[in-house]
C-alpha cells in the first residue's frame, strides 16, 4: 500500500482510541486497547496471520479477543455503568474515523487487497456513517434537546452499516470460510498495520454505538 493510504489508516486508528478514552475517560478502556493492538501488531509482525490453510483460521483472532472484551464490558454492571455514562459528543465523533477508513479500503482496491464490494463503489456505503458523524455532533451542539427518536434511529442505520461491511470482510478473508469474492479476497486485513481495522477499529465502532443506545433506550440520554 502507498504510504499515504497507511498514514491515513493510522490516523483513523488513533482517532478511534482517542474519542474512545474521550467518551468513557477511562485509562483501563485506553490500556486494554493499546495493549490489544499491541498483541494484534506483533502477531501480524512475525507473519502468524499469513498462514491462511489453518482450522480453525487464524483470521477468527483478528476479531474475536476485541469483541470478547466488549461482550464483557456489556455484561457486567460496572460495564454497563460506564457505557452509559459516555459522553454522547465524542461517541458521535469517534465515528469519523470511518472516512478515512473508506479511503484506505478504496485504496486497496486499487492495489488488488480487497474486493470492489468493501468499498464505496460497491456494497459499502459505511463512509456515510461517518460523513453523517459530524452533521450529528453539530447538530447536538445546537440543540438544547436532541431528538432521541433521530439520535437511536441514527445509530441503528450506521449499525447496520457497520454489519454489512464486517459480514462482506469475514466472509472475503482467504481461507476455510471464504465464502465470497474468491477471485479477488480480503488480504488487507492480514497484513500490518491494517490488522488493526478488525482489532480496534470495528470493535470501537460498535461499542460506541453500543454504549449511545444504551443510554438512548435506558433513558439516560443527556
Amino acid at each position: 500500500m502507498p504510504i499515504a493510504y497507511t498514514l491515513l489508516f493510522l490516523f483513523a486508528c488513533v482517532w478511534a482510541a482517542a474519542f474512545l478514552y474521550l467518551a468513557t475517560r477511562s485509562w483501563k478502556v485506553l490500556g486494554a486497547t493499546l495493549l490489544l493492538g499491541a498483541i494484534q501488531a506483533l502477531l501480524a509482525f512475525s507473519g502468524f496471520y499469513e498462514d491462511t490453510a489453518t482450522v480453525p483460521p487464524r483470521a477468527m483472532l483478528l476479531l474475536a479477543p476485541a469483541m470478547g472484551i466488549v461482550a464483557v464490558v456489556a455484561i457486567l454492571n460496572n460495564g454497563r455503568r460506564l457505557m452509559r455514562e459516555a459522553s454522547m459528543s465524542a461517541l458521535v465523533l469517534l465515528h469519523v474515523c470511518r472516512i478515512p477508513v473508506e479511503v484506505t479500503l478504496h485504496g486497496a482496491w486499487q492495489q488488488g487487497l480487497v474486493p470492489q464490494a468493501m468499498t464505496y463503489e460497491g456494497n459499502n456505503f459505511d463512509i456515510l456513517s461517518g460523513i453523517s458523524a459530524i452533521l450529528i455532533w453539530l447538530y447536538l451542539r445546537r440543540s438544547a434537546q436532541p431528538s432521541k427518536t433521530l439520535l437511536v434511529g441514527w445509530n441503528l442505520l450506521c449499525l447496520g452499516l457497520l454489519f454489512n461491511i464486517v459480514i462482506t470482510a469475514v466472509l472475503s478473508i482467504p481461507g476455510p470460510l471464504q465464502m465470497l469474492n474468491q477471485e479477488t479476497p480480503n488480504r488487507l486485513v492480514l497484513l500490518l498495520p491494517y490488522v488493526l481495522l478488525p482489532a480496534i477499529v470495528v470493535p470501537a465502532v460498535l461499542f460506541a454505538h453500543m454504549c449511545a443506545l444504551l443510554k438512548l433506550l435506558g433513558g439516560r440520554h443527556s
